[in-house]
């Protein structure tokens, strides 16, 4: 694995697709990371190696590692029905569980009614909540891998009725501290988060506190789906709970159930893929196509991408993690950019 190389790919990529910087990490086993950054964030900001990054929704892993927790507590089961905890959720019927809501098997779209929570300064991650509450199914649960923020923010209020604490702050007790990473939502980050080019924003809402993705607003409101600031470490961090680092953080039983496929041979996802494998939270590589994870990984790795341009991804059967967190939001680059990058960190470019 040969530094010079996986930079020389980088940084073709980002010259051809107009990203102007990304920050890199790869590591054999449970070994310390080589790590790469390269360029700016859209306003400048030089890349260092603990730069915080929106991260999108790799915020995914973080809540599933603190229902699995739960569970591993005794305070849950994964087959607990939904209803059990959110009686009036619009999909607290037969079929909707912990483990389908974790695995995107529960029939919910992918994004609220928009007409009860409309994204402006008036915003709260109360009013999404309830919105996310009285979505309704798109299809009955089990039948199509239906890929949903609104299944995690669901999960979420799991969280907080059981530990009766707010969402952040119960994140920080089972997930952060545990794993001793640098991670936030909303406000709380107390050094800048690079600014990430989106180029689906209106010019008009750049800058503005409440912009879709450079925004504590953002991160506050989408916050078990899509509004994790993190670092290269703390996405190493996460995606290793998922292999059983550190010892006792998860059990092994529970971590093998969350990286084995749950979805059987449904089709669906973000791009209705003909076979979708997901585990507890982890997205399986399978043979997916287009993809963000390079093809040459194993069908059994798993990982998250997130839509600001992200993604850790992990080949246990080439005992390889690796991480890319770039400063170009989510778009066909990704489908290139990505998987030639995770291909030569792999070793098989």
């Amino acid at each position: 694995m040969r530094t010079t190389l996986v930079q020389q790919i980088a940084e073709q990529m980002m010259e051809r697709h107009k990203a102007t910087g990304m920050a890199i990490a790869w590591a054999r086993g449970m070994g310390t990371p080589h790590y790469l950054t390269l360029g700016t964030d859209r306003d400048g900001v030089v890349l260092e190696r603990d730069s915080l990054f929106p991260v999108r929704s790799i915020a995914k892993l973080a809540t599933s590692l603190c229902i699995l927790r739960l569970v591993d507590a005794g305070y849950l089961s994964l087959d607990d029905p939904l209803a059990k905890y959110i009686p009036e959720s619009s999909v607290a019927v037969e079929g909707v569980t912990i483990r389908t809501l974790l695995c995107h098997l529960s029939g919910l779209p992918n994004w609220y009614d928009e007409t009860k929570a409309p994204w402006s300064a008036s915003l709260t991650w109360p009013i999404v909540k309830q919105a996310c509450i009285e979505t309704q199914p798109e299809a009955p649960p089990h039948t199509k891998v239906i890929y949903s923020n609104v299944g995690y923010a669901l999960l979420a209020i799991i969280i907080e009725h059981i530990t009766n604490q707010p969402f952040q702050i119960a994140m920080h007790n089972w997930v952060f501290e545990p794993l001793a990473i640098e991670a936030y939502y909303g406000d709380a980050p107390p050094r800048p988060v690079l600014r990430i080019l989106v180029p689906w924003e209106k010019p008009e809402n750049i800058g503005n506190p409440t912009e879709k993705v450079n925004s504590a607003f953002s991160s506050e409101v989408t916050m078990p789906f899509g509004g994790l600031i993190t670092n290269l470490d703390g996405t190493f961090g996460l995606i290793h709970a998922f292999r059983g680092k550190p010892a006792g953080f998860l059990r092994d039983e529970t971590i093998a159930e969350a990286t084995q496929n749950q979805t059987g041979m449904l089709p669906g996802g973000m791009f209705d893929w003909p076979l979708c494998p997901w585990g507890l939270g982890p997205e399986l590589r399978g043979t997916k196509k287009p993809h963000w994870a390079a093809f040459e990984a194993s069908p059994e790795s798993f990982g998250h991408v997130g839509d600001s341009g992200c993604v850790v991804w992990t080949d246990p059967s080439r005992d390889i993690t690796y991480a890319i967190l770039a400063t170009r939001s989510f778009d066909e680059w990704v489908f290139e950019a990505l998987p030639e990058i995770g291909a030569a960190i792999l070793g098989t470019a």
